[in-house]
């Protein structure tokens, strides 16, 4: 509840803030914000393409955001304002309420790497989260390669650093190759499992498996850098840690990407 209350002060905040600013200006707030976010990721997209740096990129990024922030209220700087109209307080308002959410997003995101559970147990904060997953079909669109964690598969945890990699496009691998049946599966969409943690859903056309696409032959190259038959020639039943089946299998058929085939009298 502590959290919901610390959010709903925050949008308040923020109503309250840019109702007293006018329509114009709360507009104008709410234009900056976005601006600086869109030249931010394009400027990181351009940084990392070249030098094939997280670290530069993000560096890039913070510098362009906070380089147009520091732009626009330099333009324009606020002057005096005279008595503001009901309407003009309204259209603050509105303004307000949307900076509100997107601050309490970024706090709730930031709050859950230190309060896991607090963040989970809050009804509204857990609403408000459930705008990340239309954050990665935005990421998708403009093909946004920002990092995320590398996971190895199930056996190497033991000898496994902590590392990152390229945000994969899941949405590129609709219609991939189902190991279980070879049918081609469907890209469902994103959805957010639990806390910050979103996924996005396969589901085989033909038997049905589902998976965050570490079912098809495509996704786990993509996920695992290696191929499914690698791992199965150890004796290893495979499924979904994600969207667990109930059922473990043994991958079936030729392997798209490399050409590799389960030989069953290995």
């Amino acid at each position: 509840m502590e959290v919901d209350f610390l959010v709903i002060f925050i949008i308040i905040l923020a109503v309250f803030l840019e109702a007293n600013e006018g329509s114009l200006s709360a507009l104008r707030d709410l234009l900056t914000a976005l601006s600086s976010i869109i030249i931010g990721m394009i400027t990181y997209k351009i940084t990392f393409l070249l030098s094939r740096s997280f670290s530069l990129g993000l560096f890039a990024f913070l510098v362009s955001a906070l380089g147009v922030l520091l732009l626009i209220s330099l333009l324009f700087r606020r002057r005096e304002k005279g008595r503001l109209s009901i309407i003009n307080r309204i259209g603050g308002a509105i303004s307000g309420f949307f900076l509100g959410i997107g601050a309490s997003l970024a706090f709730l995101i930031i709050l859950t790497f230190f309060s896991p559970l607090s963040v989970g147990e809050a009804k509204l904060g857990n609403k408000i989260l459930d705008i990340l997953p239309k954050i990665y079909y935005l990421a998708d669109l403009i093909d946004l390669p920002f990092p995320m964690l590398k996971n190895p598969y199930a056996a190497e945890w033991e000898n496994w650093n902590v590392q990152f990699r390229e945000r994969i496009n899941f949405s590129r691998l609709d219609k991939s190759r189902c190991i279980q049946c070879g049918g081609r599966v469907r890209f469902k969409g994103y959805f957010r499992k639990s806390g910050i943690l979103v996924s996005p859903l396969f589901i085989c056309e033909k038997c049905g498996r589902k998976s965050d696409g570490c079912q098809t032959f495509e996704g786990f190259h993509k996920l695992y850098g290696k191929c499914v038959i690698d791992v199965a020639r150890k004796r290893v039943l495979l499924d979904c840690g994600v969207w667990e089946n109930g059922k473990g299998v043994v991958p079936k058929g030729r392997c798209p990407v490399c050409g590799k085939e389960l030989n069953f009298h290995e």
